[in-house]
């Protein structure tokens, strides 16, 4: 593999590796990686694939168990464990600069994934079903300790595909759909060194946001942003409605509201600055006006 003599941080990142054993991995990812300076290719010696250590997130877990850096992938290291899923891949797709968290749209919970050499992080899920019926997405966020506002971290947006085993059943729901003898048909997962003959793999995405916390100067913020929508059948009672507008440098994005259609929200978790402000305006009997920079 040739590496650009641009690239001055290539002999950092690859530290301990002798030329032969670099391995193949992306552009994109190799960029990445000497950016943050927090990412090293490695060689898996059970499969013999490339695959890259993030450093920077794991690192700590390491040195509390006392052990060297990992010498086999995650996918290897999935199969020994008999873990209910198996990462086949995982690639860091954003990194953000420094950042401010302004607010957070829900409370830390200890996270534990049940593996026993595993140790507990934090997490917080926000879903468009906590604003309705009607919704759309999901934002996972994972933290080795719980983050507090005010608190400076990295932001990294990673992607990871898994392996899991599943079935399929069918389910009568005649009585509950009205329409005797109507069926459905229904996904049944298993773990993957335990599920049955007949079970069948599928490759699962799943996008999730790491946020690690520094010492450093921060360069942008984290903002929570909602935007509120009610409307009546009649023209009676309060009605206003909001939009969220701008182009942070990135954003999350969830809705949801009611079937109706007469009361929904939009909400984007998103990273800014001066230049790449967010704004919240509304209108009707509620009329607001927000900036997030």
């Amino acid at each position: 593999m040739k590496i650009s003599e641009e690239n001055f941080l290539v002999e950092e990142i690859m530290e301990g590796l002798e030329p032969e054993a670099i391995p193949e991995v992306s552009a994109v990812e190799l960029l990445a990686a000497c950016r943050t300076r927090h990412v090293i290719p490695r060689v898996c010696t059970a499969c013999g694939e490339p695959f890259l250590w993030h450093r920077y997130s794991e690192i700590k877990r390491f040195e509390r168990k006392g052990v060297k850096a990992p010498q086999r992938c995650p996918k290897c290291l999935d199969l020994e464990q008999h873990r209910p899923s198996v990462c086949v891949e995982r690639q860091e797709v954003w990194c953000s600069l420094p950042c401010e968290v302004v607010n957070l749209p829900e409370k830390w919970e200890e996270f534990h994934t049940g593996a026993p050499h595993d140790l507990p992080c934090w997490k917080m899920v926000v879903k468009g079903s906590q604003f309705g019926a009607s919704w759309a997405g999901r934002i996972d966020l994972f933290a080795p300790r719980p983050i507090e506002i005010g608190e400076t971290v990295l932001i990294r947006e990673r992607e990871a595909h898994h392996l899991v085993k599943r079935t399929l059943r069918t389910k009568g729901i005649g009585i509950a759909s009205g329409v005797p003898g109507a069926t459905l048909t229904v996904e049944d997962e298993h773990p993957y060194a335990e599920a049955p003959e007949e079970a069948e793999e599928v490759l699962k995405e799943h996008r999730y946001l790491l946020l690690h916390p520094i010492e450093e100067p921060a360069e942008c913020r984290m903002v929570w942003a909602t935007a509120h929508t009610k409307t009546t059948l009649k023209g009676l009672g309060r009605q206003y409605g909001a939009n969220l507008n701008g182009l942070p440098l990135r954003k999350w994005e969830i809705s949801g509201g009611v079937r109706s259609g007469r009361k929904h929200t939009t909400a984007w978790l998103a990273v800014v600055d001066q230049a790449h402000p967010v704004f919240v305006k509304g209108w009707g009997d509620v009329e607001i006006e927000e900036e997030y920079s």
